[in-house]
């Protein structure tokens, strides 16, 4: 019996959990590493009004795109995922590379990020831009939702994987 035909595809609202659980942990990692920052360089970040928080917010959009590159690959789980008995896997089961992990996880929120990126730096407002993330998180969840089969996501599609249980009848 292979990995396919075992296992049953995991909702979107379960898969929406562990992502918010995810972002919550993260978004906590980053205000205690930026209030830390702040009482050490009095009120400034790093020591500096010229660096600024664009670029501490970038550093960390950084660190946390390599955390859960990282994460995915040697465990095929962030830890919103560990909680959900959830499992980022190949489709024939077995674990993703780097690679994977690593496409995977630009295609999870670096194509968000880029885009506030672009707004922040730019000279000119770009209020559109901000619209990008928000349209490509409905184009992913139609993309999962659509593909009732295996309830794959865009950047399940992208990076050749899939998010299995590890619970079973769950």
């Amino acid at each position: 019996m292979s990995g396919e035909e075992a296992v049953k595809p995991v909702s979107l609202y379960r898969r929406l959990g562990c992502c918010l659980l995810d972002v919550t942990l993260a978004e906590c990692a980053v205000r205690l590493f930026v209030s830390v920052d702040r009482i050490f360089h009095k009120g400034r970040y790093f020591g500096s009004e010229i660096f600024g928080s664009t670029y501490i917010n970038m550093a960390v959009v950084g660190l946390l795109f390599l955390f859960v590159t990282v994460t995915l690959a040697k465990f095929g789980q962030t830890p919103g995922k560990m909680c959900g008995y959830l499992k980022v896997v190949k489709l024939d089961g077995s674990g993703i590379t780097f690679f994977q992990a690593a496409v995977r996880a630009f295609f999870c929120f670096g194509v968000v990020i880029l885009p506030y990126w672009a707004f922040v730096t730019a000279k000119e407002p770009l209020n559109f831009v901000l619209a990008i993330p928000y349209g490509y998180f409905a184009v992913n969840c139609l993309f999962a939702i659509s593909d009732k089969e295996r309830r794959r996501a865009l950047h399940d599609m992208v990076a050749g994987t899939k998010v299995i249980s590890l619970v079973k009848n769950a």
